[in-house]
């Protein structure tokens, strides 16, 4: 059924200020929309509608939001640097990562098999959460020497990607817990390529 942009879009113009991040669910029934307005909201795709809003979500920026490929849960990771886990049915809270990071938390991302949320950070760093267990598992520390902007993981879970400030691209190995080779953009006409 096609989509009716205009229409679609003039019924989300109700935000109070920009929207910093957007997700969709893998059956592509609903968005789900961060905001510098600390809340997030949540549109049905098909009736172009909004069903919920978390207001207050946190009490910064929200930066970043990812939805678990069984679209159970909705991460967010927000300028309070915390992450927030909410029940996509009953719209709830389940659980509060407070202080996950010593800074804003910019970018989360979550492994295919629904396991682990990874976050990257203005503190340099990036972490690994356990979705279930609701445990920090490992702590990238001084990952790269500026605020992470990007982190994804790759289809098969082995490897997290992240981007930087700092002009670097850098690859983690999730199951070893150690940095991997990585790409580096151009710097005085030369170009840095590893591969693992």
């Amino acid at each position: 059924m096609p989509i009716k942009v205009n229409s679609f879009l003039n019924k989300c113009i109700n935000f109070l200020e920009s929207i910093t991040s957007v997700a969709i669910t893998s059956d592509n029934k609903f968005i789900i929309s961060g905001s510098r307005d600390e809340s997030l909201k949540m549109f049905d795709l098909q009736k172009k509608q909004e069903v919920h809003h978390f207001q207050n979500a946190h009490q910064g920026f929200v930066n970043s939001i990812a939805i678990t490929p069984d679209n159970k849960y909705i991460i967010s990771g927000s300028q309070d640097c915390s992450i927030k886990i909410f029940d996509l049915s009953t719209k709830q809270e389940v659980h509060h990562f407070k202080t996950a990071h010593l800074d804003s938390i910019n970018t989360v991302a979550i492994t295919s098999d629904n396991r682990f949320i990874i976050s990257g950070s203005s503190d340099q760093s990036i972490k690994v959460f356990d979705l279930h267990s609701k445990q920090e598992v490992h702590h990238f520390q001084n990952a790269h020497q500026s605020l992470i902007h990007s982190v994804v993981i790759t289809p098969n879970n082995r490897f997290i990607i992240s981007g930087s400030d700092d002009k670097s691209i850098k690859i983690f190995d999730l199951g070893t817990q150690q940095e991997a080779p990585f790409f580096q953009y151009p710097r005085q006409g030369k170009f840095y390529l590893h591969y693992f």
